[in-house]
């Protein structure tokens, strides 16, 4: 009898196990499914509070300012190439009437050195010929150095 109660204890540890272990499976997948997702989100929020050298989220402004600055920039490449055209015929024109305004300006400067070297030479006859009078040994008036 001792043999066959011993036999029937192992029999009877084996149907123990047998049944424990698809229970203690489930279980564990029960665990891994539902708790432990829970749990390893607890547990990381709770490091995230807890650590000095957190990493703070970045601010989305500074690439929305860069992409709004680039589409004013190209708004105003694409304007400035529309009126470039318009802005050369202006210097152009801008070209041509201060060629033509230096033209006049130069043919004024000089008719009036013109007039001056002649008012020059006027003067010079006259004092040479008052000289000549007065007896200071000019004999002739200054004619041969006109152009």
């Amino acid at each position: 009898m001792a043999m066959s109660a011993r036999e029937m204890a192992a029999h009877r540890f084996m149907d123990a196990r047998g049944w424990a272990a698809p229970q203690l499976d489930r279980a564990a997948h029960s665990v891994e499914e539902s708790l432990a997702p829970r749990l390893s989100a607890m547990l990381a929020s709770a490091a995230d509070r807890i650590d000095p050298y957190r990493v703070q989220p970045r601010s989305r402004w500074p690439m929305m300012l860069l992409v709004a600055g680039a589409a004013i920039i190209v708004t105003g490449v694409l304007i400035r190439r529309g009126t470039t055209q318009h802005w050369t015929e202006a210097i152009q024109n801008n070209a041509e009437e201060a060629a033509t305004q230096v033209g006049e300006t130069t043919k004024w400067a000089g008719g009036r050195a013109e007039k001056a070297g002649e008012k020059v030479h006027e003067t010079a006859d006259k004092v040479a010929s008052k000289a000549h009078q007065r007896g200071h040994g000019i004999e002739k008036p200054l004619d041969d150095h006109r152009p």
